[in-house]
């Protein structure tokens, strides 16, 4: 982790923004869940200690609001699959249109949750007011040409507020947003030793394909680790 600590420092200092780590799981054809969309067990023991780790080392931790529609995640560190103290970082779902469910177990406990909206759309989280002075907190960012959370706003107002490090673990539209507009800095891929297959299944970037292939993203210099069950590549310098 000392190496992550370093590149986070240097992007913190040299740019004055959040280091974004990119962090996802597949099949070996790119699927993240079966055909009919049930969610697939994809990472193995092995892997989750990696994930819980990291997720110790970061500032935050970032879904888009279908990921909290879809999967409910809690989005904590689990002290079995780390060792030395716990720091839970910052939840931030990326809910443009403030339509989280109110039962969301990322609402529950005393982890700081900031639920990020398009300004204006903050009334649609009325419901949750009651709640805003403790641990949740309804942030209104500006909206980008889609009428959609602009990231890089969202990022700016974030560095303001001492979180230097971001992790963000889906879901694809998410991804795909940030791999367009080259906001990466660390894109990790847990490959699982098992195909899924089809059209139907989803995959781990969304968003428009390429057309082109002026359009198609390029990833270069992979590191790759063989690790229980699959392999884990990371990509650095992202960033356009």
């Amino acid at each position: 982790m000392d190496e992550l600590r370093a590149r986070i420092k240097a992007v913190n200092l040299k740019h004055e923004r959040p280091y974004i780590f990119v962090n996802t799981a597949s099949s070996m054809d790119g699927k993240i869940a079966l055909g009919d969309g049930k969610r697939l067990k994809i990472s193995t023991i092995e892997d989750f200690k990696r994930v819980h780790r990291l997720r110790n080392e970061m500032d935050a931790i970032l879904v888009g609001i279908n990921t909290v529609i879809k999967d409910d995640p809690h989005l904590y560190v689990k002290t079995g699959f780390c060792p030395g103290p716990i720091r839970n970082p910052v939840r931030i779902v990326v809910d443009s249109n403030g339509k989280i469910p109110s039962e969301s177990r990322i609402l529950s406990g005393t982890t700081k949750t900031i639920i990020a909206v398009v300004k204006g759309n903050e009334e649609n989280l009325e419901r949750l007011k009651a709640r805003e002075t403790g641990n949740i907190i309804i942030k209104g960012v500006e909206a980008n040409e889609e009428g959609k959370v602009d990231l890089h706003s969202l990022f700016l107002d974030l560095f303001s507020e001492n979180i230097n490090s971001i992790l963000v673990e889906g879901g694809s539209t998410i991804i795909s947003s940030l791999l367009r507009k080259g906001y990466i800095d660390t894109y990790s891929i847990f490959f699982r030793n098992f195909i899924v297959g089809g059209k139907q299944a989803p995959s781990i970037v969304g968003g428009q394909s390429a057309v082109a292939p002026v359009d198609l993203i390029h990833l270069r210099d992979p590191e790759i680790v063989i690790m229980e069950g699959g392999m884990l590549l990371s990509y650095h310098s992202l960033r356009q």
